[in-house]
């Protein structure tokens, strides 16, 4: 037979009757709240109150979250300082530094807003879009110069229709081609067409090379890193390239770079069947080269 608890007390709680459909305890609390409760609590002093005596303590804490090294919005965290509880922040917006409570940019970081920045003397976040004011006739981006402004380009879907800023460009192959803004601020276009060109003929230079499945994993390593420099991240451009660090700067000269660096990367240990594709280096200071880099089997940042 079940125990009757009406009327007793468990720290806090006093119970009033029991409620037959949930099968819990109706209790009053000394704050003044009504809360059910599992029998078996009541008696293990699992629950001694509605909730009241936890949030009186500071029991509930927030989660520990570290943020070096991350990117909130358009601010990137360099530095910690779990005594003080701030951290030292550059804005990517505007180029400054300052110093933020940890606690607000993890606030900040459950937004997922891109448009944060420090606000200071006004900072706001520009989109790509809206940038597209910026490019004046004669900017140069890549191999491409503006020439002159053109009508929108509209594209139309069943539900939606959007209007793309178009540009009219000069390459420094003779070529003219037109452009979307966006492409030219993202970095994704920088020529008419003949840097594609230039990667496919080196591919056929290479086509001996890339018989072998360690020859096309290797090419493709090669290029993903050669794009990272040309169309760096923020996080890249912070950490390597505001840096002045250079990716194997010995393969400039070689006029044939991709060879170079097969003989070099298969004399260091590549190799697909070990596991050893990921490229790192020894020195973080020093520039991605022949003596600084290494093949590991650990997937790394490399920087």
């Amino acid at each position: 037979m079940k125990e009757d608890l009406t009327g007793k007390h468990f720290g806090n709680l006093t119970v009033i009757e029991y409620n037959d459909k949930t099968r819990k305890w109706i209790c009053k609390c000394k704050c003044g709240n009504t809360t059910e409760v599992l029998g078996y609590n009541l008696k293990l002093g699992n629950t001694k109150s509605c909730g009241c005596l936890k949030n009186s303590k500071g029991i509930k804490r927030h989660k520990t979250v570290n943020v070096m090294g991350e990117q909130i919005g358009q601010l990137y965290v360099t530095d910690v300082n779990k005594v003080s509880g701030n951290a030292t922040v550059k804005c990517l917006q505007c180029k400054r530094t300052l110093k933020m409570p940890i606690q607000d940019l993890i606030d900040l970081k459950k937004t997922r807003k891109k448009s944060i920045t420090c606000g200071l003397d006004g900072c706001e976040y520009i989109s790509p879009r809206k940038k597209n004011v910026d490019i004046k006739d004669g900017t140069k981006f890549g191999k491409l110069t503006v020439l002159k402004r053109l009508d929108n380009k509209i594209v139309k879907t069943k539900k939606t229709e959007t209007s793309i800023p178009m540009y009219l460009c000069k390459c420094e192959c003779g070529n003219d081609v037109e452009v979307q803004g966006r492409y030219l601020l993202d970095g994704r276009t920088k020529s008419c067409g003949c840097l594609r060109r230039k990667i496919n003929k080196d591919r056929d230079n290479y086509k001996d090379l890339l018989m072998s499945e360690n020859g096309k994993k290797l090419y493709q390593i090669y290029l993903n890193w050669k794009q990272k420099y040309q169309q760096p991240s923020n996080l890249f451009k912070i950490k390597i390239i505001d840096k002045n660090i250079k990716f194997f700067p010995e393969l400039k000269k070689n006029q044939k770079p991709f060879e170079a660096f097969y003989i070099w990367a298969k004399d260091n240990g590549f190799d697909i069947k070990s596991g050893k594709t990921y490229l790192d280096r020894k020195d973080y200071n020093k520039d991605f080269s022949m003596d600084n880099c290494f093949w590991t089997d650990k997937k790394t940042r490399g920087y």
